[in-house]
């Protein structure tokens, strides 16, 4: 009796501990959010209540203030919680690649890391404050923890407008003629897009098949590349590639010291057709 006791509460340990280490308060959602819901306003393991999703972008008031949020425990039950003192730590692992800007909302506190870095803090106890163009870089692999906590009252967390800031805006492969003195462009956004809140530098560079990246000195301006020398005088095709590299940088505000990132934008690749072969006048007798 006793035995099958003891097999029964192990069982019962595996099953629990399995649960945990498929699905545990540091689970991530892939380009998108797992929020980790807590009692209390301290985000503690020991108050955690169970985990809701949200979009890669969202704005969310929890129908207003004291009401009921549902979730799900860890063993896959529901659960939940009353929104008047609580707290949310927001998991994603993103693919984006680059560096964006992204506007937050927070009533109460909000902070973000990004890799482990903090990036933006004001976790402090404030009525629905927004804070517009927060500069973040993102590895392709990034992970993105986003905390949150309402004492009391109106509750607003929101993660909205994640817009690229390097963007290509011509194809991405061209196809020019292997003659000289036809110009190539390459076209890309306005980088004012990035507001006067982040200061930005570019060049424009490129490269001769899997050689390496050259500045370009022809005509250039911030929205285009051209330049008229990359043709092809031989009977094998010619490939070049194009690309616009900026830094961008963010001076110390939101609680956190100041960014600088050097972003790279999506690569053109420019085809030189080889020059075609004509055959010798052959004659006939």
């Amino acid at each position: 009796m006793m035995k099958a006791f003891i097999l029964k509460i192990w069982g019962v340990a595996i099953g629990l501990f399995l649960s945990i280490g498929l699905y545990s308060q540091d689970t991530a959602g892939q380009d998108k959010w797992i929020g980790h819901v807590y009692d209390g306003t301290s985000l503690s393991s020991w108050n955690y209540v169970g985990y809701y999703e949200e979009s890669e972008t969202f704005s969310e008031s929890f129908g207003g203030n004291n009401k009921w949020l549902s979730c799900t425990s860890l063993s896959g039950s529901s659960t939940g919680t009353y929104t008047e003192r609580f707290s949310v730590r927001y998991r994603m692992q993103s693919s984006k690649v680059g560096c964006y800007r992204v506007n937050l909302r927070g009533d109460d506190g909000i902070r973000l890391k990004v890799d482990g870095r903090l990036v933006f803090s004001r976790w402090v106890p404030q009525s629905a404050t927004s804070y517009n163009n927060l500069l973040i870089n993102l590895s392709g692999s990034s992970n993105l923890i986003y905390e949150f906590f309402e004492n009391n009252g109106k509750n607003v967390v929101a993660f909205t407008s994640l817009v690229k800031l390097n963007r290509i805006t011509s194809a991405n492969e061209i196809t020019q003629c292997p003659i000289s003195n036809i110009q190539t462009e390459i076209t890309a956004n306005f980088l004012s897009d990035a507001t006067s809140s982040i200061s930005t530098t570019y060049i424009w560079q490129y490269r001769e098949g899997a050689g390496n990246w050259k500045d370009v000195t022809a005509y250039n301006t911030e929205t285009r590349c051209k330049i008229s020398d990359i043709y092809n005088d031989t009977y094998s095709q010619k490939i070049f590639y194009f690309r616009r590299r900026v830094n961008y940088s963010q001076s110390a505000r939101w609680g956190v010291g100041s960014k600088n990132y050097i972003d790279e934008s999506a690569v053109v690749k420019v085809i030189v057709p080889a020059l075609v072969k004509t055959n010798p006048m052959v004659s006939v007798k």
